[in-house]
């Protein structure tokens, strides 16, 4: 009974759900919208340019620069002796924790696991139910990013918030200094006897850094720098990317990102009403449950019917969010929601 019972309540987390993934898909479609206004903006207005020298006629315009990056003095981590010509080095330092996992079964009974883990932030075991799994209180090292003060490509001056946008997708191997209790092992620093087979409190080091001798550069010209600039849409534009690329890469590159971005918010948006969907119907399902085969049948229907009209609700809410600005696409995404609910409504009748 009280199985029952803890469905009807459910009813009310559920549309708890469907108003937060709405609010979260009206929410991406409408930055959406703007990320496509900026990127036609940007294809528009941005310009060209050479490193080698400094145009004033381009001040205070969108421009994109590219050429070999110079620095000052090679970038290091004294603490490890990794000394690298980069403008960006990251140290990143993980220990083998207990990470804690519950869940809450329909007739209230909680279960935890306690999974071992490598995290960078240290666990907190004061919060686990069972005292018994016990973590480390201290890292003896921590996670850091160090990058060049300034560099130089060509006659531009490259700020450290620019250098710091860009990737560290090399990883660093040449370690000559190796802390005591430490050793190489492939990629890591390592204080494990037995990297396979770790143990909690272990610690494992990876250093990894940008190795391209050229960058590419999109941002406003002011002077002989490169600073925000700011597109119709209130969105701030100062991207770099490692090599030589002219506007339309780096402006595709953010395209791109946007467009992945975008794609993340819908399925968790989706995913969402799915499961507020579902704990609606959960009565059902529950009471069905008790006759085998029938609960068996309305299980897998009420799985089906979650998911269309989850589906459902992110169309139209689509829909309504591009209505304001892509009329015809608007249009468009309310026939096929039409169209997908009478569907359902037959479904739904079976």
């Amino acid at each position: 009974m009280k199985k029952i019972t803890n469905s009807f309540t459910g009813i009310l987390f559920g549309f708890i759900l469907i108003v937060v993934g709405v609010v979260l898909l009206f929410s991406n479609e409408k930055n959406n919208v703007k990320n496509i206004a900026v990127v036609d903006e940007l294809r528009n207005v941005a310009i060209d340019t050479s490193s080698s020298s400094v145009d004033s006629i381009n001040d205070g315009k969108l421009v994109a620069i590219s050429g070999k990056l110079e620095m000052a003095s090679p970038i290091q981590d004294t603490t490890f002796g990794v000394r690298v010509e980069s403008a960006k080095l990251v140290r990143t330092v993980e220990m083998y924790q207990y990470v804690e996992s519950c869940t809450t079964d329909d007739n209230d009974k909680r279960t935890c696991n306690y999974l071992k883990e490598w995290r960078e932030e240290l666990v907190d075991d004061t919060k686990f139910e069972n005292k018994g799994y016990v973590n480390p209180t201290t890292m003896p090292y921590e996670t850091k990013k160090f990058v060049a003060n300034s560099g130089k490509v060509g006659a531009y001056i490259i700020s450290e918030d620019t250098l710091a946008q860009l990737n560290t997708d090399t990883v660093y191997t040449n370690y000559t200094h190796i802390p005591s209790g430490y050793s190489k092992n492939g990629e890591y620093l390592v204080n494990s006897r037995d990297l396979e087979n770790p143990q909690i409190g272990d610690v494992r080091i990876r250093f990894t850094y940008n190795a391209s001798d050229t960058i590419s550069v999109l941002a406003k010209q002011s002077g002989n720098t490169l600073v925000n600039y700011v597109t119709k849409e209130g969105k701030v534009i100062h991207y770099v990317s490692s090599g030589t690329k002219d506007s339309k890469e780096l402006i595709n590159e953010i395209q791109d990102a946007n467009h992945f971005l975008k794609w993340i918010v819908r399925g968790l948006a989706l995913f969402i009403e799915m499961m507020g969907v579902a704990l609606l119907f959960k009565p059902i399902t529950t009471i069905s449950s008790y006759v085998p085969i029938f609960g068996s049948l309305v299980g897998k229907a009420t799985a089906m019917v979650s998911f269309l009209f989850g589906l459902i609700i992110t169309l139209l809410f689509t829909a309504i969010a591009w209505m304001t600005y892509r009329p015809i696409l608007g249009i468009g995404l309310i026939i096929a929601v039409i169209i997908l609910f009478v569907i359902v409504k037959k479904i739904s009748k079976r």
